[in-house]
């Protein structure tokens, strides 16, 4: 079985963060510091829960000065977390100033711009937004500039309407401008990673502003090769939702001449295991023909919610075939139930074949 992700932070990485800021803090117990972390509900605590646990605790244990604690904490980032830190464990840095900076902008700021280059600040940069959003907006605009990626990625991620499992940013929601600033400065960025990022924020604006996000589109494609990539990355969520103008932009526009059949083994699938979709597109001509399914998944209240999957973007010549494998196995963000459900396979966002198929325990 898998690793639990909650045991990264594990009793060796409280000891060895204790030792760490002990050598640039001579009032700092390590001993009492490991004791109160790793308390009698410790393994009882998932993910965050760890995480805030072991922000807040920190901060019963340096300075009460809250500059002079988040000193200490940059000290130990410079010397030590540079050299050493996995990137995820290290987000206990930034949850720091979450919960306890908010009112101390100038400093918070400063400390998360740091922290973000050996974890990620993503998730801690949005309640600034919130209580000041022109301010800290004109900062993630400088940000774009930085010489570090994940700094500038900073600027684009931190700012998602949309970013799962965080704070929902509603005033992007309903006015994307000050975002689109930013990405616009991001749009060619020599890192793939933050052009990614700047792809899945405008997917986020897509949601709330499909018109805006397909007007970009039209404007920033054919500028590079790059960008044209970014652009796919980020129309992904209209192109599952079948937006004509979306599957224009890619070229995957009409489904004249074409025609498609699927078939699934078997017809009755334990949950756990997993299914076989076959399928044969015949086109006139050559098409650039974009493969999806979708499966309309039975819920707890018997309603069924539906989820897309591509299959493959390609030019077709007369004919192609595709086998595809699906898993049933329940995990954290889906649980399958027993029942009938659908099988659609859409071709350049139209259904052009469907089976049933039935889930069992």
């Amino acid at each position: 079985m898998a690793e639990l992700l909650k045991n990264m932070y594990s009793p060796l990485f409280v000891k060895q963060l204790a030792n760490d800021i002990a050598r640039h803090d001579p009032s700092f117990d390590p001993t009492n510091f490991v004791d109160d972390v790793l308390d009698r509900d410790w393994q009882l605590r998932e993910l965050k829960s760890r995480m805030h646990h072991i922000a807040s605790t920190l901060r019963s244990h340096l300075p009460a000065a809250f500059d002079k604690a988040v000193g200490i904490l940059k000290e130990v980032t410079l010397t030590e977390r540079m050299k050493s830190s996995n990137g995820f464990t290290d987000m206990v840095f930034p949850d720091f100033i979450e919960q306890f900076g908010l009112d101390h902008f100038e400093t918070s700021v400063d400390a998360l711009e740091l922290f973000t280059q050996t974890s990620s600040a993503e998730f801690a940069v949005r309640p600034f937004i919130l209580k000041y959003p022109d301010r800290m907006m004109k900062q993630m605009e400088q940000w774009t500039k930085h010489p570090n990626d994940h700094v500038r990625r900073l600027s684009t991620e931190g700012c998602r309407p949309r970013l799962p499992w965080a704070k929902a940013l509603p005033i992007f929601k309903k006015d994307p401008r000050p975002v689109l600033r930013i990405l616009e400065r991001l749009k060619n960025d020599p890192s793939e990673y933050v052009r990614r990022s700047v792809a899945n924020n405008l997917n986020d604006i897509s949601k709330d502003h499909p018109n805006t996000v397909v007007d970009i589109a039209r404007k920033w494609k054919g500028g590079t090769p790059e960008t044209d990539a970014l652009l796919k990355h980020a129309l992904r969520g209209l192109l599952k939702k079948g937006d004509r103008r979306a599957l224009r932009l890619m070229g995957s526009e009409h489904t004249r001449g074409v025609s498609a059949t699927i078939s699934i083994e078997p017809k009755s699938v334990r949950i756990g295991n997993s299914l076989t979709l076959m399928g044969t597109v015949r086109c006139t001509g050559k098409k650039l023909l974009r493969l999806e399914y979708a499966i309309g998944f039975l819920t707890s209240t018997g309603r069924t919610s539906r989820k897309v999957f591509q299959i493959s973007g390609q030019t077709v010549h007369r004919e192609t075939t595709f086998v595809k494998a699906h898993s049933f196995l329940d995990r954290t963000v889906r649980r399958h139930y027993p029942g009938t459900h659908t099988l659609e396979l859409i071709v350049n966002g139209k259904i052009m074949a469907k089976s049933d198929f039935y889930l069992t325990r």
